[in-house]
């Protein structure tokens, strides 16, 4: 287990004045700290609510683990990973925590090793418009457009399919409102092997592209 300089489950360390129990461990926090970062959890620390005058709070359907990686990012004590991001996103999105909603946003759009179709299932769920037109901006071939379409067409996140149309018209290089030679397109009632040529923009039958190269 991946050891860390802050331990909230430490009853002697200093700067507490609240314990959250999650699945039963005890987590010692600043409720300053964590009203900075959440005006939810404010609410519930500082607000008109019986939770205010707890010293001892139980904190329910939330996992140990998740909250303990919020503390430890809220106290810039942990980096998002590929491990530690779907959890973050929870309670983050349940919380309303700006901040580290930001940084889970940044790490799936330029860090993320999850392939494109898990980071985008993840924006569409958590409502980032700004992933979703990041990763889709970033699409360079027809392989990775297809990861992003279900298996049914109805299925399509609606705020995805103007952007995936316009990169299906790039990638076979068609522009809006300009007219195409009607051999830029591969036309054929037989089925030929055709390749995908990145310069080109389209795909190319594989008896032209030797013609292609000269």
């Amino acid at each position: 287990m991946e050891e860390h300089l802050v331990n909230f489950e430490d009853a002697g360390q200093e700067m507490h004045d609240v314990v959250l129990i999650v699945e039963g461990r005890k987590f010692y926090c600043s409720k300053i700290t964590l009203a900075k970062h959440s005006n939810i959890l404010k609410s519930m620390l500082f607000g008109p609510y019986q939770e205010r005058d707890k010293k001892e709070i139980e904190l329910k359907e939330v996992s140990a683990i998740d909250f303990n990686n919020f503390l430890l990012l809220i106290h810039a004590a942990l980096e998002v990973d590929d491990d530690n991001v779907k959890g973050l996103l929870v309670l983050s999105n349940m919380w309303l925590a700006p901040a580290p909603l930001k940084k889970c946003r940044e790490f799936l759009m330029y860090q993320s090793e999850m392939s494109i179709k898990e980071r985008h299932e993840l924006a569409v769920q958590y409502g980032f418009e700004d992933v979703k037109k990041f990763l889709i901006g970033d699409i360079r071939n027809p392989y990775d457009l297809n990861q992003l379409i279900p298996d049914s067409i109805s299925n399509i996140d609606p705020s995805s399919v103007p952007m995936l149309l316009e990169k299906s018209l790039q990638l076979n290089g068609i522009t809006p409102g300009k007219e195409m030679k009607k051999d830029h397109f591969l036309y054929t009632e037989q089925a030929v092997s055709a390749t995908w040529s990145p310069t080109k923009g389209y795909y190319i039958a594989s008896d032209q592209l030797e013609d292609c190269h000269e």
